[in-house]
């Protein structure tokens, strides 16, 4: 089985993503005038951008289960659903609210600055992704 885990399959599909630490221009504000989600490119990770009343969350777009684009999915009561395979997570905190994945979404931190969205990884994902390969003796 390590070597499975070790080639990267059948693991979190979003272990080898890197979001930005720093605040990074992800879109302008006006891309969620006409839409409640937008998948916009940050550096190399498509990044989801959700409209929330007056604030913007910002989660990977790509599904932890098998690599799905999220924004081709449905956006209703707070979660993402994810259109290959049924899977739900909380917009708020990426968290995992059906399966069949067990992992949640990474999520990041977004801000709005003259009219630009910006997102960075949250400090306590960039210590848990720092090393996303774990050693084994699988």
């Amino acid at each position: 089985m390590g070597q499975r885990y070790a080639a990267g399959v059948g693991v979190d599909t979003t272990a080898f993503s890197t979001l930005p630490s720093e605040w990074t221009d992800a879109a302008p504000e006006s891309a969620l005038a006409d839409s409640d989600v937008v998948a916009v490119l940050v550096g190399t990770v498509s990044v989801l951008l959700v409209k929330r009343s007056e604030s913007v969350v910002a989660l990977s777009n790509r599904c932890t289960h098998r690599g799905a684009p999220l924004d081709d999915g449905t956006l209703a009561d707070g979660c993402i659903e994810c259109h290959w395979h049924g899977n739900r997570f909380a917009i708020t905190d990426g968290g995992v609210v059906r399966g069949p994945t067990t992992r949640p979404q990474q999520v990041c931190e977004a801000r709005v600055r003259d009219g630009r969205i910006q997102v960075r990884q949250p400090d306590e994902q960039r210590t848990l992704r720092a090393n996303p390969v774990a050693s084994s003796n699988d």
